[in-house]
């Protein structure tokens, strides 16, 4: 699954499909791919047709696309691999520079890594709806410029009250994303938890928390003048949500399962990617 719209994609493609092929991997491509590389020597088939015969995805892109093909892949039970073509690629578990070691996948000479995943149920007038987020479930406001205050409880029981720019609930995946950006924790993904994150908050006191991983966390607007929220998952189309309706969000049953090979651990990636941006140690 490519984002040819990443400049290092299409040539990065080129040289991917040939390995894969030469390793005795069939690579499938979805036809919009046929059309802007029509010489790539792979099988071309529309990906809601052929899921039930793929043994892997391949995400080629920055993390936005292997966010979008992890959150494909889980309802298959796929396990994903993400090549770097962004600028982090924090999800990555190769990048352009490693594409040789795509060989590996012939003899399953990789690892697998569970990582876990939220679900945000959302009261709407119309019924609930339910999404899926692999990094974070963001409840913020609608327009911009203004403060919402938002109620949040665990379990049932109030806990504290924000007025900020909005709230965002993480994973340990998502630790290094938005919430990292707001001021949150970084968490090995290892650990299980549940993060909360106030954006901008208007407040000396209000501090990132962080929750059991079988916690049952709520938020709903109040007194905002009836003012619209807006639910997003993983920086998707939000959904908007009326002042006082509920978002429950927990734990999903769902894991997403990231290949890498081994070389790199939590903690070199963290270092690399995160800490050594801007001290020469880009990758």
């Amino acid at each position: 699954m490519p984002n040819l719209s990443r400049q290092s994609v299409p040539p990065a493609l080129s040289l991917a499909v040939p390995i894969l092929s030469a390793a005795g991997i069939v690579p499938v491509l979805d036809p919009s791919v046929r059309e802007a590389m029509p010489q790539l020597p792979a099988q071309f088939c529309p990906f809601e047709s052929c899921w039930d015969s793929c043994e892997l995805v391949i995400a080629l892109g920055g993390d936005g696309t292997i966010l979008h093909a992890a959150k494909a892949a889980v309802t298959k039970g796929l396990p994903v691999l993400g090549i770097n073509g962004g600028r982090v690629g924090y999800l990555a578990g190769l990048e352009i520079s490693e594409l040789r070691q795509l060989e590996r996948l012939a003899s399953r000479d990789y690892i697998t890594e569970h990582r876990m995943m939220l679900e945000a149920h959302i009261a709407l007038p119309d019924g609930e709806r339910t999404v899926y987020a692999l990094n974070d479930v963001v409840l913020t406001k609608e327009t911009a410029g203004t403060l919402v205050d938002i109620e949040l409880s665990c379990e049932g029981e109030l806990l504290c009250q924000y007025r900020s720019d909005g709230i965002i609930f993480s994973t340990p995946t998502g630790s290094t994303a938005y919430a990292f950006s707001a001021g949150g924790p970084i968490l090995d993904p290892a650990i299980s938890a549940i993060g909360v994150t106030p954006i901008c908050p208007h407040s000396l006191m209000a501090r990132p928390l962080l929750f059991s991983p079988d916690k049952r966390l709520c938020a709903a607007g109040c007194g905002s003048e009836g003012r619209t929220l807006v639910v997003t998952a993983d920086g998707e189309a939000g959904i908007p949500v009326p002042e006082g309706a509920a978002v429950t969000v927990l734990r999903s049953a769902k894991t997403v399962e990231l290949i890498h090979f081994g070389e790199k651990n939590f903690y070199h990636i963290l270092n690399q990617k995160i800490m050594g941006r801007g001290l020469g140690n880009e990758v």
